[in-house]
């Protein structure tokens, strides 16, 4: 495609020195820049009306390509001396002292105004694109003459009355003219095919349309150089593709193409003669009937002589277009690039012009005496022509035509647009304008601008969401025109089932007579479908009985280990249940003996000291033991345990067969709870071994060795005076509690008893802490 254009191109530039009678401006119609670009994302039906205003610049381009040797001021002399010889269009001094002259100077411009029209309906796989525009078509080319001004012939003083005399039917040049008329209707109908898969981060849209186009003037009149020119009289048959790329960000970018072929047709053209040079049109002619006896006449006209009929062949047109777009919530922006390239003109046949006639030979600078012969090679600027042989005429055909004259060369441009939109609801309003530059003298370079209005029947905007391709896994939120995700279910084979749902929903509802057809092989596939799921779901079920079957085994198995294990334990438990028996039975008959045998010896021991106590009074007065004379504290102190030795206490209903360890024995003197001197003796309890707990909330005892009024101690248990209040009993603790002098209320304990223990400062002294425990069990 590339290199196409670059042909296309050098074709066109090699057109730079062609001059021609025909040239015109482009069918608005193959402008696509002008119209808006069709969002094929969408299913819509919209009509577009564009007020537009066209203008020309750089008017060079036509001078160079209508007017002779491309110059845009010509120099008239009558004596043949400049670029035109006015005698040629009866245009000559009315005083033989001072011919004819002066300069003219030629400019011509270009306008169109109208409205595009543009209708586009997209329905089911199908759609229809009109394209036309009422326009008017404004053309001229004014004439400004300096000197000049002394015509002889009535109504012919000047160049402006030399060229639009009444006696030229074609061709003629500085008046202004319009025409108003309805554009070539082009036509597109064709598919959309989406490219890309859903999963895809854009969408690929690919359109394939063919195209007509239809004519609506009568083609080329040939009455004025540079005439106006609304619509042709050539069809246009074409296809053409586009490519639309959605991005989810609205970004949306375009690249497409068309060609046509246009039919041929007739259309009336000026020419210019082979052997004459440019506007050779504009020559005189004569009869050549009676030469050379025949009577001197005025030339006539040669412009009605050389505008025939002509056979305007077939050519192709290439349009090449891209465009980029971005919407902006409720507003849209594009800019757009067009190539343009209409392919030059070949003319075919050409009417015979009336027989007989012969270029009008010029004598001298007042014009030719006529009626002799013909100048077969006579130029526009010349005043003195060579004739051809007397007697022997040369008579005009269309042989001598030269068609190049009469037909419009490459048309090559390049256009740049750009427009802006706002969408409110089913209504789209903007402007644009653009600006296509010439890259060949036929193609005229013009600017225009529009306005925009757009009706959409079923009330489509961008925002709108009516997307009939928009991919599933995306919707465009109407409040805030953002984009959002949506969550897709996937089926078995990564097919989303909201997806084919609608897909086969719509598919039954356009075809009115679906049913569903019996069909061998896909029945045969269910078939084999149902034996091979019947065979999975034996496998699975055979293979759900094997593991239940292992299962069951394993749990027997375990249920057997755990009875056996059971069963062991219990024979262990038993054996050492006797054994203990036995060891505590042992140990109560040897503990038995060795009670009997203090109790014996502590018997003997207290009938001593009653002996020497009883003594002791008869001779000595009674006198106070008292902790607070050090060498009696002294004496008093007992043997310090060894840390850390368990022994058995049974001096606290509470702490019953409890393992209690000593932590400290203070020998120093100090407050005791009490408030008296004394020792101190802090016990603390371990685990209990028979799963009672005691009822104090610390895991501490203290005991306090007292002084009394008697001689020894007093022994307090403080873990009953921590209960206070506060510490409910149960039944058996009550019971434990009761036997010691204390007052029970509300199964709590009031009073905490102080139980009392004798001890004899001097004989009690050596005491290990197990006899003290002893002794203190066997008081309580």
């Amino acid at each position: 495609m590339k290199k196409s254009i670059i042909v296309v191109m050098v074709i066109a530039s090699s057109q730079l020195s062609a001059i021609t009678s025909n040239m015109t401006h482009r069918v608005m119609g193959t402008s696509p820049l002008l119209y808006k670009m069709i969002d094929y994302s969408k299913k819509e039906i919209s009509f577009e009306v564009e007020p537009i205003y066209m203008g020309m610049y750089q008017n060079q381009q036509v001078i160079t390509n209508i007017m002779p040797f491309g110059k845009r001021t010509l120099e008239f002399d009558q004596q043949g001396k400049g670029d035109i010889n006015p005698v040629w269009m009866n245009l000559m001094s009315s005083n033989d002292s001072a011919n004819y002259s002066s300069l003219v100077t030629f400019t011509p411009s270009l306008t169109q105004s109208g409205v595009l029209l543009h209708w586009y309906d997209n329905f089911d796989n199908m759609f229809i694109d009109i394209k036309t525009a009422l326009v008017q078509c404004k053309s001229e080319i004014a004439m400004t003459e300096v000197g000049g001004g002394n015509g002889l012939n009535p109504g012919i003083l000047n160049a402006q009355q030399a060229f639009t005399q009444s006696d030229w039917n074609y061709g003629k040049i500085g008046q202004a003219n319009h025409v108003t008329g309805l554009d070539n209707i082009e036509l597109r109908f064709g598919g959309v095919t989406k490219a890309t898969s859903h999963a895809s981060t854009y969408d690929l849209f690919i359109t394939g349309f063919g195209l007509i186009e239809a004519p609506t003037g009568s083609g080329t009149k040939a009455e004025w150089l540079f005439e106006p020119q609304v619509g042709t009289n050539h069809w246009g048959l074409g296809l053409g593709f586009e490519a639309l790329v959605c991005g989810h960000d609205d970004v949306k970018f375009m690249i497409a193409g068309n060609y046509r072929y246009l039919a041929p047709a007739w259309e009336t053209r000026s020419f210019d003669l082979l052997d004459n040079g440019p506007w050779s049109r504009y020559l005189g002619v004569q009869d050549t009937y009676g030469l050379p006896t025949a009577p001197a006449t005025l030339a006539l006209p040669g412009i009605n002589f050389f505008t025939q009929q002509a056979y305007i062949k077939g050519r192709s047109e290439l349009n090449l277009y891209a465009r980029l777009s971005k919407q902006l919530r409720s507003s849209y922006v594009e800019l757009s690039y067009n190539f343009f390239c209409l392919q030059q003109e070949s003319i075919g046949t050409i009417k015979n012009p009336t027989p007989g006639y012969g270029i009008y030979a010029l004598t001298g600078s007042t014009g030719g005496a006529g009626g002799v012969t013909t100048a077969s090679r006579a130029t526009i600027n010349q005043d003195i022509t060579n004739l051809d042989p007397i007697g022997s005429p040369a008579v005009i055909t269309t042989d001598s035509f030269n068609k190049a004259s009469a037909a419009q060369g490459t048309y090559a441009a390049n256009t740049l647009a750009a427009r802006l939109e706002i969408m409110n609801n089913n209504i789209v309003y903007g402007f644009g304008a653009a600006i296509e530059a010439g890259l060949s003298h036929n193609a005229i370079s013009t600017w225009s601008v529009w306005a925009k209005f757009e009706y959409q029947f079923d009330n489509i905007t961008s925002s709108n969401c009516h997307d009939e391709y928009f991919s599933p896994l995306y919707n465009i939120n109407e409040g805030t025109g953002l984009i959002e995700y949506n969550d897709v279910y996937m089926d078995n084979f990564d097919l989303p089932e909201d997806v084919i749902e609608t897909i086969e929903n719509q598919f039954i509802e356009t075809i009115e007579s679906f049913e569903f057809i019996e069909d061998e092989e896909l029945q045969s596939f269910n078939n084999q479908s149902e034996i091979q799921e019947e065979n999975e779901e034996y496998s699975e079920s055979f293979l759900e009985e094997i593991e239940q079957k292992d299962e069951s085994e394993i749990e027997i198995e375990n249920e057997n280990q755990e009875i056996k294990a059971q069963e062991e334990e219990t024979q262990n438990l038993e054996n050492e249940a006797i054994q203990e028996e036995i060891e505590t039975e042992a140990s109560k008959e040897v503990q038995d003996k060795e009670e009997e045998k203090l109790i014996q010896e502590d018997e003997e021991v207290q009938e001593e000291k009653a002996a020497n106590y009883e003594q002791e009074t008869e001779t000595q007065p009674t006198e106070d033991i008292s902790f607070e004379d050090e060498t009696v504290q002294d004496e008093a102190i007992l043997e310090e345990p060894e840390l850390n030795e368990e022994v058995q206490c049974d001096s606290n209903p509470e702490l019953d067969h409890q393992e209690i360890e000593i932590i400290e024995i203070d020998e120093n003197e100090q407050t005791t709870p009490t408030g008296e001197d004394g020792l101190f003796l802090h016990l603390e309890a371990t685990e209990p071994t028979n799963g009672h707990e005691p009822i104090s909330t610390d895991e501490s005892q203290d005991y306090e060795f007292v002084p009394t009024n008697e001689n020894g101690f007093q022994f307090i248990d403080n873990s009953l005076k921590e209960i206070g209040d506060n510490i409910p009993l149960s039944g058996e603790e009550i019971e434990q509690v009761s036997d010691i002098d204390t007052d029970i209320h509300d199964d709590k304990i009031i009073n905490p008893p102080t139980i009392a223990v004798e001890f004899d400062p001097e004989e009690d002294r050596a005491m290990t802490e197990i006899e003290i425990l002893q002794k203190l069990d066997s008081t309580k």
